[in-house]
């Protein structure tokens, strides 16, 4: 449940960027809370709270807005989009 909802959020907020981004070894992880069960028959938002979805690793990677990809050579837009 909530971690393939945070998943899709992730990717439908990736599709929205309006300019290929260059990401180089950053990472994606998938979190959960392997220490208790909940109870059978708890709220949904008890084990909602025990997952989780994170970016991390951005020390090759960028985010650029528009105005910035604009400026980038043609061949540094390749790249881009080629890495995106």
């Amino acid at each position: 449940g909530a971690l393939v909802v945070d998943l899709a959020g992730l990717a439908k907020s990736l599709r929205a960027v309006p300019v290929p981004q260059k990401w180089l070894g950053s990472s994606v992880a998938l979190l959960f809370d392997a220490g208790q069960l909940p109870s059978r028959g708890a709220a949904l938002e008890a084990a909602a709270k025990a997952v989780g979805v994170f970016v991390f690793d951005w020390g090759r990677s960028e985010l650029l807005s528009k105005e910035e990809f604009d400026l980038k050579s043609p061949p540094e837009q390749e790249d881009r989009t080629k890495f995106w």
